[in-house]
């Protein structure tokens, strides 16, 4: 594996600074730390996905609960291929990398609610809140979405009937409304998928 090349988060200091430059120094290696986790979590995702497909047999209902993680996931990436075909135009309907990381590495929180993969779950990765941060119009959205269609089939999938699988809260008005139309159009097309299958 490659290592990445070590930067000075000190570049630019005065070397008389001793206080600024320890603070970039502990906020480099702070970051640096919460970047390996997310690496680590990554990792996590697609371990369990590899392992879900060896026990995968074909769509539908899966006889070894283990195969249902990657059911979902393929389920989920024809539902937001669907709808982002319907929403973008066609060279934008693919995912970005961000997006695939984003819902990768949460795939654990979600996978290990299985008995089967329950032994793989960890507290500080998999009980964590992560914020997704990026520019208007950058595609967070459709990375959350396609974490909840991934969570919500992959309940059904794994025998739920009922309950709540996920809570949404926008803070303005307008903005609930977009995003709730966008929702109910991410829903619909993860039905039809669920349905074909």
């Amino acid at each position: 594996e490659e290592q990445p090349r070590r930067v000075d988060p000190t570049h630019g200091l005065p070397a008389e600074d001793v206080d600024g430059r320890a603070r970039e120094v502990a906020a480099f290696e702070k970051d640096l730390g919460l970047w390996r986790n997310e690496l680590e979590a990554i990792r996590a995702g697609i371990e369990l996905l590899d392992e879900s497909r060896s026990q995968w047999k074909g769509r539908g209902p899966q006889a070894d609960p283990r195969g249902a993680v990657f059911e979902a996931w393929l389920a989920m990436n024809e539902a937001m291929a669907d709808f982002m075909s319907v929403r973008f135009r066609r060279d934008d309907s693919k995912w970005r990398l961000f997006q695939l990381a984003f819902i990768v590495a949460n795939i654990p929180a979600f996978a290990t609610r299985i008995p089967e993969f329950k032994h793989k779950y960890q507290e500080k990765r998999d009980d964590a809140v992560t914020l997704l941060y990026f520019a208007t119009g950058g595609g967070k959205s459709e990375a959350f979405f396609g974490l909840l269609v991934f969570t919500l089939l992959l309940d059904r999938l794994r025998g739920k009937k009922t309950g709540v699988t996920a809570m949404l809260r926008y803070p303005l008005r307008l903005l609930t409304i977009q995003q709730a139309q966008r929702c109910s159009r991410v829903l619909a097309h993860a039905e039809l998928v669920r349905r074909r299958s």
